[in-house]
């Protein structure tokens, strides 16, 4: 008996280390574990627990954790009949970009394939250090600089800085032009004839979701998914947050609750704030330059869909998707605006909130403050290794995350439909809808189809014509599907 539960335990410590418990083990087996084996654990893993006990195993039957399905897809990132260049001595011609994102993957996976379309070296972009969060990281901060480097060989030559000789060369700033094809591209190769470097300001959007060569999205792909690995202390740190959330709990949310200062800002979105927040957010607009809307109407916004949704919001919809509240949620996003006092009419529903400043220890996070981006990047490791990501939000990091997810094999992603989740909150406001089944009905009848599953990538909005067509398409970092996730009838190979 005793020689069969060490080998319980054993069992146990790897799948902590791997997946979540197995839903068939019997429970006493984490106490045991928790006896036999604890000392093995860092000293910082065996110091946390929930702020809210509960069951410890969710039973398999639940179809809110269910795995959307995924035996019949494979990733697919290598070239078709793709011919490696052969770079030889150093080329003059150099796109030299300047990323301000706080999760720059997006932008600096379409600078490589620009590059790579343009003939030209790419230089190590520089992050911007002026944006709102005052972050002086640099891409080997963030990213693995080396392994990005030399897994891209055959696809681009990138180096580290601009070389001296070049520094005195002319210079063309250029704007390319967002969601352009490969024809853009080719007739921009025409720069090389009176400038040996392009800077490129702007990287946001600046390549077409569909309409490009196989080879140019399958490209973008072993970026995004193998090139732009995060650098080791983020990677390090990411595993032991996923670890140490699987110990707590075994299943987790991770909750993008973008309910963040800038972003409510930005937005114009005011619902549930004071009127001395509603300014502050007003005039932090009024003062950033940058933000070409200033006058918003925040009703207008939230009717149409546009506002993240607040955190009492998700708790009513999280609710309404049936997870019960012993549900471990981890937060993955900055400072809530507002605080505890927003943030508890999340976990008044939802006792077991998680921020990662509960998993970690001050010393591990010493290096991470005042570095959003890094903080970032630990919250993409703990939301795309989570069970169910849900995000408040669809931003860069929201889509990201979901694309990352899809293809690493559909993993449960729940989008919530803004617009349609507004109008059930604002019956409940006036009376109109009560909490209970019929709101669970209406909730899950609208999410069906809103859960990761396989499905080609949305194309534009009817009735649009000319670019604006092109604004309203699924972003490709979304669904790599079926460029990079073939299936049984992709007709990709």
């Amino acid at each position: 008996m005793v020689t069969r539960r060490l080998r319980d335990g054993q069992r146990l410590k790897r799948w902590l280390k791997t997946e979540a418990i197995p839903m068939s083990e019997p429970r006493w087996l984490l106490s045991f574990f928790k006896e036999t084996h604890l000392h093995t654990l860092s000293p910082s893993t065996q110091s946390f627990s929930l702020p809210f006990q509960s069951s410890f195993l969710c039973s398999t039957a639940k179809t809110f954790w269910k795995m959307n399905r995924r035996s019949i897809y494979f990733q697919r990132t290598n070239p078709n009949g793709f011919q490696m260049k052969n770079f030889g001595e150093l080329h003059i011609a150099m796109v030299f970009t300047h990323v301000s994102n706080l999760l720059p993957n997006i932008k600096i996976t379409d600078m490589v394939a620009v590059a790579h379309v343009m003939n030209a070296t790419l230089v190590i972009p520089q992050l911007d250090k002026r944006s709102f969060w005052q972050d002086s990281s640099t891409f080997s901060d963030v990213f693995d600089e080396v392994h990005f480097i030399s897994s891209l060989q055959g696809d681009v030559r990138i180096v580290k800085e601009l070389p001296k000789k070049l520094e005195s060369v002319p210079h063309a700033r250029k704007h390319f032009t967002s969601w352009s094809g490969m024809s853009y591209y080719e007739e921009m190769i025409h720069l090389w004839n009176e400038f040996q470097v392009i800077h490129v300001a702007k990287s946001d959007s600046r390549l077409a979701n569909n309409d490009l060569p196989l080879d140019i999205q399958r490209l973008r792909c072993r970026v995004m998914y193998d090139a732009l690995r995060f650098s080791p202390p983020i990677e390090n740190l990411g595993k032991k947050l996923v670890e140490r959330l699987r110990f707590q709990g075994g299943r987790y949310i991770a909750l993008h609750l973008r309910y963040e200062k800038d972003m409510l800002s930005f937005t114009g979105c005011t619902t549930g704030l004071t009127d001395a927040e509603s300014e502050e957010l007003r005039i932090m607009r009024e003062n950033t330059n940058h933000w070409k809307m200033k006058k918003i109407n925040s009703t207008e916004q939230r009717n149409a869909g546009l506002c993240p949704l607040t955190p009492k919001e998700v708790g009513i919809f999280l609710q309404a998707l049936s997870y019960p509240p012993s549900t471990l949620i981890y937060i993955a996003a900055g400072e809530i605006y507002g605080g505890n006092i927003h943030l508890s009419e999340l976990k008044d529903r939802f006792p077991n909130v998680i921020l990662k400043e509960m998993i970690a220890t001050q010393e591990e996070l010493r290096a991470f403050v005042n570095h959003a981006s890094q903080t970032a990047a630990l919250d993409y490791i703990v939301s795309v290794e989570s069970d169910v990501f849900i995000p408040s939000y669809s931003g860069n990091m929201a889509r990201s995350v979901e694309g990352h997810r899809r293809f690493l094999g559909h993993r449960k992603t729940i989008t919530p439909d803004r617009e349609g989740l507004v109008e059930l909150f604002d019956k409940l406001e006036t009376g109109q809808l009560k909490e209970g089944t019929t709101l669970s009905d209406l909730v899950m009848q609208l999410h069906k189809n809103r859960q990761g599953s396989p499905r080609k990538r949305g194309g534009p909005l009817p009735g649009l014509k000319g670019r604006a067509r092109l604004r309203t398409e699924e972003s490709f970092y979304q669904n790599p599907y079926p460029e990079c996730i073939c299936g049984p009838k992709s007709g990709l190979q």
